[in-house]
């Protein structure tokens, strides 16, 4: 019959055995800044300001110093956050019956698990502001659907 050792035999034994010095890992900087500021290689533009009085309950789109988009909205969105840093826009904290959710670990864990779908959310919803203003700068009423698709 074989002889079988225990786990603690096993962990006694690599005690015991001398081990070479580790070399330690250098931690790798990041590229550009996080956070949802404008770090490294994004290249800030200017967009001049929208009239829509042409659209009804529509507002105007006020001018931007510091936008990733150019004026011809030419650049794809992976290029302008490259470090996958989409705005957060507004957070609220959860109120009355629902406060329990900041406190709870539990929840706290489930909202940190959800992060990954939250950031592909954010994705969707910063393209979907930069195809909305595109479209309100060309399309105006009275164009047929023919002009606005060759455009």
């Amino acid at each position: 019959m074989g002889r079988r050792m225990t786990m603690g035999r096993r962990a006694k034994r690599e005690k015991e055995r001398p081990r070479p010095e580790a070399k330690k890992k250098k931690k790798k900087k990041k590229k550009g800044g996080g956070g949802g500021g404008a770090g490294g290689n994004v290249k800030l533009f200017k967009i001049p300001a929208q009239d829509n009085s042409c659209f009804v309950l529509l507002g105007d789109w006020k001018e931007r110093e510091d936008s990733r988009q150019n004026e011809t909205f030419s650049i794809p969105v992976a290029e302008q956050y490259p470090g996958q840093d989409f705005p957060m826009g507004e957070l609220q904290e959860y109120i009355g019956d629902n406060a329990f959710r900041t406190t709870s670990a539990e929840k706290r864990e489930m909202e940190r698990l959800m992060s990954y779908e939250y950031e592909k959310v954010r994705k969707a919803a910063e393209c979907h502001r930069q195809v909305r203003r595109y479209v309100q700068s060309y399309m105006r009423p009275g164009l047929t659907m023919t002009d606005i698709v060759q455009r």
